[in-house]
């Protein structure tokens, strides 16, 4: 497993030719070409780029990398130089995207080991060592024949007496899918977490503002009955909505680290060089990752502060959650860190974009038509661990 880290001197990008030409020396180990290089931007976005070619200039210590750059303007790189001449000239080389997706899963863990002790100190390599999780990202496809326990959409398949569940006001939740947790068992390690294999059922209760409809909270059943099942009809409370259109899915194990501000952080504040190397860490995964979507299990990814956090002043009504705000600074900053502790027992079960589901076959506007944020629903581990999805808490966050 190849890595390297090296000092970028300058650069020059032929539009022509779809490269990106850098000047480097060599910090630590040598990349080799097929490898890629991880190039940060002013917003601290990741892009990988694979080496052509390498060359040795003049001088013993300078190189000469030619990377594919297939950029159709000068404004990406314009954004990379500027991150480099002004802020940071240092970028990580590790191996390509695809022997990364022909490792097992313990090979890909080795592997971000390695990347967490090359760039991180001793602290930032065990916190991800001890807090890393597997999840299951879920993209959406077209359906393939008949309809599976596992699906997107359309109406549920479950034991005939089973209900859309309700939300305070009695009115019929939206059905977003169901998962059959022994489907996804079959190829990955994550849902082996789950302690039963029967079928998880989301519903999203509806919100109105003026002539636009959302998703408030996520409500999660679950059911240990997988045979005798039939299609569940459409309520007649929802008859004006219709169903989401139903889709297979494909899905995908990934290997997720705590978003940067996450409260499993416990020790001192990160100075800014360890908060850059972990970000940079995280970037560098993600990247490896898989496309964003729909997200079964592993860590949140958080947009505005820690999603774990939220959930548990949610659940106690504190805050921007309860009846009233705190008074003052102070106030707010006591009623956050007596919580934190706590919070550290939420876990993330599903994440989705509020884009993904937008059309309902009975409604003429957009469903979802102004949520361009996410939806984490959240569960405590021990509720987890007891397949007790009833506590379960939504959080939505926003840019």
């Amino acid at each position: 497993m190849n890595i390297a880290l090296i000092n970028i001197t300058n650069g020059k990008q032929n539009i022509t030719a779809e490269t990106l030409t850098l000047t480097v020396n060599f910090l630590k180990g040598q990349p080799a070409e097929g490898d890629f290089v991880f190039l940060k931007d002013g917003y601290f976005t990741v892009y990988a780029y694979p080496i052509r070619k390498i060359g040795q200039l003049s001088s013993e210590h300078q190189y000469e990398l030619t990377l594919y750059f297939p950029e159709k303007n000068s404004v990406y790189w314009a954004r990379i130089e500027e991150q480099i001449t002004e802020k940071d000239s240092i970028a990580f080389c590790g191996i390509s995207f695809e022997s990364y997706h022909l490792f097992d899963l313990d090979q890909r863990l080795a592997y971000l080991f390695r990347i967490s002790a090359f760039l991180g100190n001793d602290e930032i390599a065990e916190f991800i060592k001890s807090n890393y999780r597997l999840a299951n990202k879920i993209v959406p496809k077209e359906r393939e024949g008949e309809a599976g326990l596992t699906k997107l959409g359309g109406l549920p398949v479950a034991h005939p007496g089973f209900q859309f569940p309700k939300d305070r006001n009695g009115l019929s939740s939206l059905f977003i899918g169901q998962l059959y947790i022994n489907d996804f068992n079959q190829g990955s390690r994550s849902t082996q977490e789950f302690k039963n294999d029967g079928v998880l059922y989301f519903f999203g209760t509806i919100v109105r503002q003026d002539d636009l409809y959302s998703f408030g909270d996520i409500i999660v059943t679950y059911s240990e009955e997988v045979e005798n099942v039939v299609e569940i009809a459409l309520p007649d409370d929802l008859a004006s909505f219709g169903n989401l259109k139903e889709q297979d899915l494909i899905t995908a194990e990934e290997i997720n680290i705590p978003p940067l501000e996450s409260s499993l952080w416990t020790g001192p504040s990160m100075s800014k060089a360890e908060n850059d190397s972990y970000l940079y860490i995280q970037e560098i995964l993600r990247e490896y990752g898989y496309v964003d979507s729909i997200k079964l299990l592993g860590h949140p990814n958080q947009i505005q502060g820690c999603v774990l956090l939220e959930a548990e002043l949610k659940d106690k009504n504190l805050l921007w959650f309860g009846s009233h705000y705190a008074d003052n600074k102070n106030e707010v900053s006591q009623i956050i860190n007596d919580n934190i502790p706590e919070c550290r027992d939420w876990r993330l079960l599903l994440e989705f974009e509020g884009n993904v589901f937008t059309e309902l076959s009975n409604l003429k506007n957009n469903f979802n038509n102004y949520m361009d944020g996410r939806y984490y629903v959240m569960i405590r581990q021990g509720d987890l661990d007891s397949m007790n999805f009833t506590n379960t808490v939504t959080v939505y966050q926003v840019t």
